[in-house]
């Protein structure tokens, strides 16, 4: 009841509608049920504008909530914005969704073969397997099937990483190095074969215990090396 009314005049033409004048006063100072003329303003507010307008104010309000509601902090006016179409957003959203489209298609094609029973074999189990889903099917889960999943793209990884690991060059010259090692009567024959020296260098001048620990400890730590950096990926 203690604010402010603002009354907007627009003028609507064939493109689009031009401002004629607004007037503004406090809904206090309105008469209850008459008729008055009053002069429209420019969009400030500070200088009149062409023509008139009448209104007839009718009011309906209880003065005890009315007056209990000023108490409280004014409200804040809200303002709705036209909202436009951008064209470089809609461009962009295009781009985004048009690699999806040939999936989409794809998509709609099998499903049409699928329940066309073009292949009545395939079609067959899918019905069952829809039957099935139906039947048996509860909302826990997709929570059990999405962590299964998760699980199963943790583990793979790393299963490959190892496996790779294993099948490596360095790891099969260490497994030469330690059957080497085992037969006495091979020793010499296997160390050309064990490491390059053009990568872990030349130990010629070493006696073979020292050369052999040596070696192993820089086996050990080149394959330490690569299981920290597969494990990082």
């Amino acid at each position: 009841m203690y604010s402010v009314l603002e009354v907007y005049v627009y003028e609507e033409g064939k493109e689009s509608s031009e401002l004629t004048g607004c007037i503004s006063f406090p809904l206090i100072q309105l008469v209850n049920r008459r008729q008055k003329w009053y002069a429209l303003k420019d969009k400030s507010l500070t200088t009149l504008a062409k023509g008139s307008i009448l209104l007839q104010t009718i009011i309906i309000f209880n003065p005890l909530k009315a007056s209990i509601r000023a108490l409280y902090p004014k409200e804040k006016r809200l303002f709705v914005e036209d909202s436009k179409v951008k064209l470089r957003l809609l461009q962009r959203n295009i781009d985004r969704l048009t690699p999806y489209i040939d999936y989409i298609k794809k998509s709609g094609q099998a499903f049409h073969k699928l329940y066309s029973w073009e292949r009545p074999f395939v079609s067959l189990i899918s019905l069952i397997t829809f039957e099935l889903a139906v039947l048996y099917f509860q909302p826990y889960m997709i929570g059990f099937f999405l962590a299964l999943f998760m699980i199963i793209m943790l583990i793979v990884p790393r299963i490959y990483s190892t496996s790779s690991l294993l099948l490596s060059p360095t790891s099969i010259n260490f497994l030469r190095f330690s059957k080497s090692k085992d037969s006495d009567s091979e020793e010499n024959e296997d160390d050309e074969d064990i490491i390059d020296p053009e990568i872990y260098g030349d130990y010629s001048d070493m006696d073979d215990e020292d050369e052999a620990i040596l070696k192993r400890k820089v086996i050990t730590l080149f394959l330490t090396l690569v299981l920290m950096f597969n494990s990082q990926e």
